[in-house]
C-alpha cells in the first residue's frame, strides 16, 4: 500500500498535454502584447526625434536668413532674388531632411498697396521666409515642420526697381484660362 500511494503521488505532480498548451498559448499572448507595446513605443520616440531635429534644422536656416543683410534675402534665380537655395538636402544624426526655403515680397496696405489708394510706388516692404523640413529618408511617414518669419529692412523702404507683377491669362474666347503655365524672362 505504501508503494501505490507513492505511485499515485508521481502521476498528479505531472502536467498534462492540454495544460502544457493552454500554458505556451498565454505566454505566447503575453509576449505579442509586450512586443506591441514595445513597438508602439519605439514608433513615439523615433517621431518625437525627427520633429525635434526638424524644428532644429528649420531655426537653423530662419536664424541664418535673419543674419543676412536684407537685400540679399531671396532665392537663388528667384524673385526676390538673393543667396538661398530653394531645396537642399541636409543629414543630422544620420537622418536626411529636405529643406525648402520659399521668400515672398509682402506689401504692407500701411503706407497704402500696389495699384490702391494710396498708390504705393514700392510693394516690396518686407520680406516673409518659410522654412519647409521633411524628412527625405524615414520608413515611417513623419509630419513636416514649417517655420516662417517676416524680414524688413533697417530703413525705410526705397525703390529698388521692383515691382509687382499680375498676369491673367485668357483663351481665344476671352474665357479665363485657369493653371496656365507661364514662363517669363529678364
Amino acid at each position: 500500500s505504501f508503494m501505490l500511494k507513492k505511485i499515485h503521488l508521481k502521476k498528479q505532480t505531472g502536467f498534462t498535454l492540454v495544460e502544457m498548451v493552454v500554458s505556451i498559448g498565454i505566454l505566447i499572448l503575453v509576449m505579442l502584447g509586450v512586443f506591441g507595446a514595445f513597438q508602439y513605443a519605439y514608433k513615439i520616440i523615433y517621431r518625437g526625434k525627427i520633429q525635434v531635429l526638424s524644428t532644429q534644422l528649420a531655426n537653423e536656416q530662419l536664424e541664418i536668413i535673419r543674419n543676412l543683410p536684407y537685400e540679399k534675402v531671396g532665392i537663388v534665380n528667384g524673385v526676390p532674388s538673393g543667396v538661398l537655395i530653394y531645396e537642399q538636402t541636409k543629414t543630422r544624426n544620420g537622418v536626411t531632411f529636405k529643406l525648402t526655403t520659399t521668400v515672398r515680397n509682402i506689401d504692407d496696405p500701411f503706407d497704402g498697396t500696389i495699384g490702391g489708394s494710396p498708390n504705393d510706388l514700392s510693394p516690396a516692404d518686407s520680406k516673409q521666409i518659410e522654412v519647409t523640413v521633411a524628412c527625405a529618408s524615414c520608413a515611417m511617414p513623419t509630419t513636416p515642420v514649417i517655420l516662417n518669419t517676416r524680414v524688413a529692412p533697417e530703413g525705410p523702404e526705397s525703390s529698388t526697381g521692383g515691382g509687382a507683377l499680375f498676369i491673367s491669362v485668357f483663351d481665344s474666347a476671352g474665357s479665363a484660362v485657369a493653371q496656365a503655365s507661364v514662363h517669363i524672362e529678364k
